[in-house]
């Protein structure tokens, strides 16, 4: 499992605004290249997704369906792809125009991947490719302002 956290200098409704719509979230997350919406729903639970990841020199396709969908706090999404587990994003009121944003996942890598090898040196490089991730929206965020 990994967590990581910022602090938005933005209402709280303002930060769910802006990563409620989830395919929009390539415009912040270097990771991701496309997300495309594979149901009839959207931004609900149960929406499926598919989501082209490249790290570096590889690439593969991120299935995911959301599991919860609670304004203003809380998008859980399942990841059943070839990376198993489920990610979330959790916004907490900091004050009137302060919010804290936390990313948390919970991933398993398929054998092929190097399973537990592969986790430890895969999640070392997410973490970091997530940091800068959070930076951008923070940035993004702050200067709709």
């Amino acid at each position: 499992m990994t967590s990581l956290s910022i602090e938005i200098s933005t209402p709280i409704e303002l930060v769910w605004d802006y990563i409620s719509n989830i395919e929009s979230h390539t415009s912040w997350m270097a990771d991701a290249r496309s997300i495309i919406s594979t149901s009839d729903k959207q931004n609900a639970v149960d929406a499926t997704y598919i989501c082209d990841t490249k790290l570096g020199p590889l690439s593969t396709q991120d299935r995911m369906r959301v599991l919860r969908y609670d304004p203003p706090f809380v998008l859980e999404i399942e990841h059943v792809g070839s990376v198993t587990g489920s990610g979330e994003f959790r916004i907490e009121r900091i004050g009137n125009q302060k919010t804290k944003f936390v990313w948390e996942e919970h991933l398993r890598f398929p054998w092929y991947m190097g399973a537990g090898i592969g986790k430890f040196f895969g999640m070392l490089l997410l973490h970091r490719i997530w940091k800068r991730n959070l930076i951008e929206l923070k940035a993004q965020i702050e200067s709709m302002k």
